[in-house]
């Protein structure tokens, strides 16, 4: 059992999992993205922020790398591409039912994860492609086709790959998949991409061929795989077959609202009410970030970080009844010793084939 579960791996969630790891916690943090950032990486990478802490300028990709290394210090249990669907409380913890991205032909099934405590750091909600129709849905369900998620370079090696989007998470996909000596092509709408010139450069020097003004139209499945993709023109252009054997979309996200449960109470339609200790209504489940609602609340960075150690402060408290929320400073104390049971390696940072923007 974990001492603390985060929900959400946004930068409130990635500093709450920093804090729970300096307190000595068994942490571990579960998002829908198959990789950490929530809003930084997912809606705005290159926008640069003015307003954190000890940063004048900092992009929000930049900010999403340094939160992610501090945390895996922690040696957290990763739970990335996996969505909470329901959750319970009980006298000794909390129990969430969480699903991943269910392969092709398959259903998903749901893995029960218990802690002690729970932390709600979900940000607006979570994530899911734009463009998730029920078609397709239905068209994920080919071997093949990974909607929900990137594949892994393993899986795709010196396959023919086709990604589609027109925005930074395409471009880098395609940019990673191209290493792993497979064949690919980027589809994209419109006659231009929506990326920085350093991105665009990179694309052009590298082994990824561009197709401007497409769209994915029908596919071709035989036996229940992928071997072929139709790509309708925007424009005026007669249809162009291609012979592919992995369909990777990455559209823009747009966010559900925030996790419910049976007594949790809401404050708002996108915000659970929590108290000035960041607790919910619901024992042991706390709240901070952007999912937390009360009277004066300010979506800003710095306060999120602020009510991340207030929640897993009091959370501590009310797990282990013999320990103060405030304990001292991390400078009066040695750093415990991260849980041996979950390596310390990074976690997937979205646009990992691009370069730290300053």
């Amino acid at each position: 059992m974990l001492d603390l579960l985060v929900v959400g791996a946004g930068p409130a969630g990635l500093y709450a999992t920093t804090c729970a790891g300096l307190r000595g916690l068994r942490v571990g943090i579960v998002d829908s993205l198959p990789f950490v950032g929530g809003q930084l990486t997912a809606l705005y990478p290159e926008t640069v922020l003015v307003d954190v802490p000890g940063q004048h300028r900092i992009s929000a990709s930049r900010l999403t790398r340094l939160l992610a290394g501090q945390a895996s210090e922690a040696r957290p249990r990763w739970l990335l591409a996996r969505t909470v669907q329901q959750l319970e409380t009980d006298a000794q913890g909390v129990r969430l039912a969480v699903v991943g991205a269910a392969a092709a032909g398959c259903e998903a099934s749901p893995e029960w994860i218990e802690a002690r405590a729970v932390l709600l750091t979900s940000g607006i909600g979570a994530f899911r492609p734009q463009h998730a129709s029920a078609q397709a849905l239905e068209q994920a369900a080919v071997q093949g086709v990974y909607l929900l998620r990137p594949p892994g370079a393993g899986e795709i090696a010196g396959q023919r790959v086709l990604v589609v989007g027109g925005g930074l998470w395409a471009a880098s996909t395609a940019l990673a998949l191209s290493q792993s000596g497979s064949e690919v092509w980027l589809a994209h709408r419109r006659e231009r991409l929506a990326v920085p010139a350093e991105v665009q450069a990179a694309l052009q020097a590298g082994r990824v061929r561009l197709l401007p003004s497409r769209e994915v139209g029908q596919l071709r499945v035989v036996d229940a795989g992928l071997r072929g993709v139709c790509l309708d023109s925007t424009r005026t252009e007669p249809p162009l077959d291609l012979m592919t054997d992995a369909l990777v979309p990455c559209h823009a996200f747009v966010a559900r609202p925030a996790l419910s449960a049976p007594g949790l109470v809401l404050e708002d339609s996108r915000r659970v009410q929590v108290d000035r200790t960041m607790a919910t209504s619901l024992d042991r489940v706390f709240c901070a970030g952007d999912a937390a609602g009360y009277a004066g609340k300010l979506p800003l960075l710095a306060a999120a970080f602020g009510e991340a150690q207030v929640a897993v402060s009091q959370a501590i408290a009310r797990i282990e009844p013999g320990r103060r929320p405030f304990e001292g400073f991390s400078s009066h104390h040695p750093r415990p010793e991260p849980s041996p049971e979950y390596p310390a390696e990074p976690p997937a940072l979205g646009p990992a084939a691009l370069p730290i923007s300053e």
